[in-house]
């Protein structure tokens, strides 16, 4: 028996099996689209790099502290370090607060302006004796620090070397970077020879001196280009 099925049967079967078949490619093509859209997101969320950390903004604007002048620099780079002087006499130059107080003084040649000398008063005339004397450790730190960085030390007397010179501590260096910044007429030994004159000494060599003692305190210190045992 042969069964036969009416054409507008076999039109709607073959409807519904298009409709499925686009359905589903509609589907896989969703669902490819959105597993290539987590992987893109996943990539460029794995490759992202880090956020830097936030400079601090005081590292960058912090004022540095002054460059610290050394004996034989210019009048020009204390000033820098210290500001204007408050006093001046002849070619001499300090830096007084008040009255009484320790004051700073440099002594500069003729007529290049550099220092030759550097003295750190601690006792001032004004004052009863031995009051505003310091320990040998504060005297230290004050004038070490303007020593020649190329400074190397000759010798070290604790006694005085001329009659009747003041208790002290005399340290003799010599540095190459000062003889190249005073004149030769700068180093001169302060102390008189046999025949009451001063001697010249090798360019370079200079006096760091603390005048006083452990028992009364130190009433200053300097440097000195040449060598000088003070009264």
């Amino acid at each position: 028996m042969k069964i036969i099925i009416p054409n507008h049967f076999v039109l709607s079967l073959l409807v519904i099996f298009v409709a499925s078949v686009m359905s589903a490619c509609q589907a896989s093509s969703n669902t490819n689209t959105q597993t290539q859209n987590l992987r893109i997101t996943a990539t460029r969320t794995s490759t992202r790099p880090p956020s830097p950390s936030p400079t601090p903004s005081s590292t960058s604007t912090a004022k540095k502290p002054p460059m610290i002048p050394h004996l034989g620099d210019n009048l020009s780079a204390f000033e820098k370090a210290y500001g204007k002087y408050t006093d001046e006499y002849v070619h001499a130059y300090m830096w007084i607060k008040k009255p009484k107080d320790p004051y700073f003084e440099i002594i500069a040649d003729r007529p290049h302006g550099n220092i030759y000398e550097i003295t750190q008063h601690y006792y001032v005339l004004e004052n009863p004796p031995n009051q505003g004397n310091v320990s040998l450790q504060i005297a230290q730190k004050a004038c070490e620090q303007y020593k020649p960085t190329d400074s190397k030390l000759l010798r070290k007397i604790t006694k005085p070397t001329v009659l009747g010179g003041a208790p002290g501590i005399q340290y003799i260096y010599m540095s190459r970077s000062l003889a190249s910044k005073l004149d030769s007429d700068d180093f001169i030994n302060y102390q008189l020879n046999d025949q009451n004159k001063f001697d010249s000494v090798q360019p370079g060599t200079y006096t760091l001196f603390y005048l006083g003692s452990n028992a009364t305190g130190y009433e200053q210190c300097f440097l000195q280009a040449g060598i000088n045992w003070p009264f």
